[in-house]
């Protein structure tokens, strides 16, 4: 037996979480308070996107977004194991986004999101019959889009030989 006194049971671990929960939200207004959105806007327009999206004051707003979203994506409610990213929906107010300019994505729904092509989409569909995980075929896809078009034009091809 150890001399040391148990902790456990001490903590109200519950009560420890809100706590924490009231401080984020407490130091999320503090910030949206001193953010003058005239005197900002004007520097921030300025940049690039690259740029803009390196900015303090985009990290902010990820953060911001993310807690808000429950830090799962908004689309497929995957929580873990995959990255979280924010997509804009409207860049009429880069650098003085609402809430509702901006959607939580995981990585797979935010390249899904930015498929003009469909080859990821039609790629996925097939991707445990071609030995991918989504995660490989979402890589790929990224990296190489003439391999995409093709494997995504013969799994067209494939489809359309079959409906007849």
């Amino acid at each position: 037996m150890s001399d040391r006194p148990s902790f456990i049971g001490c903590w109200d671990y519950q009560n420890i979480w809100r706590d924490l929960e009231e401080e984020i939200e407490e130091r999320i207004e503090e910030q949206e308070e001193l953010a003058d959105p005239y005197e900002t806007r004007g520097y921030l327009r300025s940049l690039s996107y690259p740029e803009y999206l390196q900015s303090a004051h985009w990290a902010r707003m990820r953060s911001i977004a993310r807690y808000r979203a429950g830090w799962q994506c908004q689309r497929c409610g995957n929580e873990e194991g995959r990255r979280l990213d924010v997509h804009h929906l409207t860049y009429e107010r880069l650098g003085c986004e609402e809430d509702t300019d901006l959607i939580v994505l995981c990585s797979l729904c935010h390249a899904l999101e930015h498929d003009a092509t469909g080859n990821l989409a039609i790629i996925l569909q097939h991707a445990s019959s071609l030995g991918f995980t989504d995660r490989e075929a979402e890589r790929l896809c990224r990296k190489d889009k003439a391999w995409a078009a093709t494997v995504a034009a013969s799994l067209r091809a494939m489809h359309s030989v079959r409906k007849r």
